[in-house]
């Protein structure tokens, strides 16, 4: 959910890298660009209480559920790039899926931030920023199905009550010094296609889902090997979108957070969110619009980057500066569409 971190807990940093004799894969990727890797980093991670992934000011850890079975995934900034460090049977799936995470297959060819002063001085202030690619949609796919039509806040919750009962722990690393393993966050995988298809009603009901959005998410793992096929099509577009929005409960909103997370796309920002639409608004116009027509006002605001307007508003979000609410807070009504 970009834009919507929460404060992260448990330890501030990730633990020293274990000794190379440790049984854990490890790779090194060299970065020749700048990359400020808690940020790109942050759309994997849904808030600071997500059972599944733990960030810190130098890196993160990752629960991972892959094709070869379950991982846990430990990447840190180093000198000169990143190192990674994955356990579990899904380790060598892990490792290979670094460069994307960290954003190296990341291509920003043809953006011209000098189109907007605002968006030259964040593109200078955020010159490390870089787009992740995950390559799991249906982890993309649920927790953004969970967000429809509930605030955040209430997402979150059933997001962490669902993964934790019924998921699975993540693999334990090994090789660590007593120190190390002390600062290992407990990590849960998060459920595989089969397991959430296995949840029952009452479940999604306990957590504050309603029916139309857990028979989204339980159809959508029905169909997971089709969904996850749409990788191979590149970082997003108009197939890719195409297909996920095939599904029932799943609209532009909805599509547009699993194509940001799980492929990487540059170009589909999540119109149907209040929060991002007026902040971008408010971010390149200083205009403060109502919800409802701040969508068309950001599709405005954003076409002259077309092939990059999701990497303009990560840029704008990125500030953490909100729209100036025009009254009271209350609670939010719905507004996210699908």
């Amino acid at each position: 959910m970009t834009g919507r971190e929460g404060v992260a807990r448990g330890p501030s940093a990730a633990p020293t890298p274990p000794a190379p004799t440790a049984p854990a894969l490890t790779t090194t990727v060299t970065v020749e660009r700048p990359l400020d890797l808690r940020r790109t980093l942050a759309p994997l991670r849904h808030a600071g209480s997500d059972p599944a992934a733990h960030l810190s000011a130098d890196g993160g850890w990752f629960a991972l559920g892959t094709p070869l079975g379950a991982a846990t995934l430990a990447i840190v900034r180093t000198v000169g790039g990143v190192t990674a460090h994955a356990w579990g049977p899904g380790a060598e799936w892990a490792i290979a899926s670094v460069p994307d995470l960290i954003g190296q297959g990341d291509d920003d060819a043809g953006f011209d931030p000098s189109l907007h002063p605002v968006v030259a001085r964040l593109a200078r202030r955020f010159d490390g920023l870089r787009l992740t690619r995950s390559n799991r949609v249906l982890d993309a796919l649920v927790p953004a199905v969970l967000e429809q039509e509930i605030t955040g806040a209430e997402a979150l919750r059933a997001w962490r009550l669902l993964v934790l009962r019924y998921g699975s722990p993540a693999p334990a690393p090994t090789g660590l010094t007593p120190a190390q393993r002390a600062a290992v966050p407990r990590l849960t995988v998060p459920p595989s296609a089969r397991e959430w298809r296995a949840v029952p009603a009452w479940a999604f009901h306990e957590a504050g889902i309603a029916q139309r959005r857990w028979r989204t998410v339980v159809g959508a793992a029905e169909v997971a090997p089709r969904l996850e096929r749409t990788l191979r099509l590149g970082r997003g577009g108009p197939e890719v979108t195409a297909t996920l929005r095939s599904l029932p409960g799943i609209g532009v909103w909805t599509s547009a957070l699993v194509t940001q997370t799980a492929h990487g796309d540059p170009d589909h920002p999540a119109y149907g969110d209040a929060h991002v639409s007026r902040a971008v608004c408010w971010a390149l116009a200083r205009e403060l619009l109502p919800a409802a027509d701040a969508d068309a006002r950001m599709a405005q605001l954003l076409e002259p980057w077309a092939g990059h307007r999701e990497r303009v508003v990560r840029l704008v979000l990125a500030t953490g500066v909100e729209a100036p609410r025009r009254g009271h807070r209350m609670a939010p009504p719905p507004h996210r569409s699908f």
